[in-house]
């Protein structure tokens, strides 16, 4: 087993021992920005301890399987989560918020301020340790090992 697999495996272990969980859909921003986007949310999530769980129904770059390792659950729905949903406008993303919270209490959506929150993240200088993942440096440190993780 290589290094990269067994940081992955410690990834999952990590990510599926945290109580509360965080739906992440990709949406249509574009390849590299959703890699970048999704390295964020991963680490903002073990920073949290929060289970990081995609919802990939609504990606616009074909299966999400065809490009990466499983590294962690995917969220299943049986109503379709609108594109968008961190967005705080439109009936249709209001209506799906208030089914959301009633059918899954403890999952919760990347919604505007956890978004905001994820992305000023990126801005403040700090170290984050994970070295059972990797992680012993700055942000660009751990993102790069996150990349590693996905790709």
């Amino acid at each position: 087993m290589s290094l990269i697999d067994l940081r992955l495996k410690e990834y999952r272990k990590q990510n599926e021992s945290f109580p509360t969980r965080l739906v992440y859909p990709p949406t249509d921003r574009g390849w590299a920005s959703e890699i970048n986007n999704l390295a964020l949310v991963m680490l903002y999530c073990l920073e949290n301890k929060i289970e990081l769980q995609l919802y990939t129904d609504g990606w616009n770059s074909g299966r999400w399987s065809n490009y990466f390792k499983p590294f962690c659950k995917i969220f299943k729905s049986p109503v379709k989560i609108p594109v968008y949903i961190f967005t705080e406008n439109g009936k249709k993303r209001k209506l799906y918020r208030i089914f959301h919270n009633m059918a899954y209490r403890n999952t919760h959506l990347t919604d505007n301020a956890r978004w905001t929150s994820i992305k000023e993240m990126s801005k403040k200088s700090r170290s984050y340790s994970y070295p059972e993942i990797g992680i012993d440096g700055d942000i660009f440190h751990a993102l790069q090992q996150l990349f590693n993780i996905l790709l």
